[in-house]
């Protein structure tokens, strides 16, 4: 799956399509949390629907996190990825 690395972004998100796609493809079962977080969308002032949360690894060839990601049920074209994760992406 690829990626975009939003320098300029606070959380992890991805869409529902994207994490059902990482369901589908992963070796145990995830289960979404409920989340009362507010996030933003850049420059909005209407806070994002969310589906949930979950943790889960990230890992480069150099280094290995554990992230929160959110899902969203609404918006944006492209995942974005919080400072913990640019690190590890060598970026």
């Amino acid at each position: 799956m690829d990626f975009l690395v939003d320098t300029g972004s606070t959380v992890n998100l991805l869409r529902d399509e994207q994490f059902t796609e990482i369901c589908e493809n992963a070796d145990k079962p995830i289960e979404l949390i409920k989340t009362n977080a507010k996030i933003y969308a850049y420059g909005s002032q209407e806070t994002l629907l969310l589906k949930g949360k979950f943790q889960a690894d990230a890992a480069s060839k150099k280094r290995r996190v554990k992230a929160t990601f959110y899902v969203t049920k609404t918006g944006n074209e492209r995942k974005t990825f919080t400072f913990e994760l640019r690190n590890i992406c060598g970026t």
